[in-house]
């Protein structure tokens, strides 16, 4: 898989080096990354890892990338960098690396958690996206927990949703909005760390 380098042209290169928060280096591991979970035989029918039969599906990248196979927002996650919905392409890929590099400043890793957190996409927090951020953490929403003992309760579960909306609604909207969101949590020494990859 070492000709996974001549499959970004020099143009694109560049590209990716000014969009993203990578080195040169970084963007041909992450093609090369890309390229194994794509497989070899697509890798060598193509001229370059932007052909759209270069494409991973959500699943084969959660399952496969020991990063997101204990992230209970694995899913939510590409699905924010996925535009076509099923699966990604490299620059999606590259995309989705980059915010989640180290080299990424927590402003732009803020609004990217954002975007995961906020499940009906009305780019607020509400009850419903707090509640289904608390069901990811704790395993306690429908349909997970049924193998594990089930660790919140109804009543717990919006006990936590109505303390997260108290601390940090700061202007009592009943909402969470980006600039309260990424107030709170860059000031967490925890959350860069947490919301990251290594090449």
């Amino acid at each position: 898989m070492g000709g996974n380098s001549s499959k970004i042209s020099k143009q694109d290169l560049e590209v990716y080096k000014q969009l993203t928060f990578f080195t040169e280096k970084e963007i041909f591991n992450c093609c090369k990354r890309f390229g194994k979970l794509v497989g070899d035989d697509v890798v060598r029918g193509v001229d370059s890892i932007n052909d759209e039969r270069c494409k991973v599906t959500m699943e084969q990248i959660i399952t496969t990338l020991d990063e997101l196979k204990v992230n209970p927002f694995a899913f939510r996650l590409c699905q924010v960098f996925a535009q076509n919905g099923d699966f990604l392409l490299f620059e999606e890929f590259l995309d989705m690396m980059s915010v989640l590099s180290e080299a990424a400043p927590p402003q732009v890793k803020a609004e990217w958690a954002f975007k995961v957190f906020d499940y009906d996409g009305d780019n607020l927090l509400g009850k419903n996206d707090i509640r289904k951020v608390v069901d990811a953490i704790t395993n306690s929403g429908e349909g997970v927990g049924q193998e594990k003992e089930v660790r919140l309760d109804n009543n717990e579960v919006n006990s936590v949703v109505e303390n997260v909306l108290n601390e940090t609604d700061l202007n009592r909207t009943g909402y969470i909005s980006l600039t309260e969101f990424k107030q709170i949590v860059t000031k967490s020494p925890d959350f860069a760390n947490s919301f990251r990859i290594k090449l």
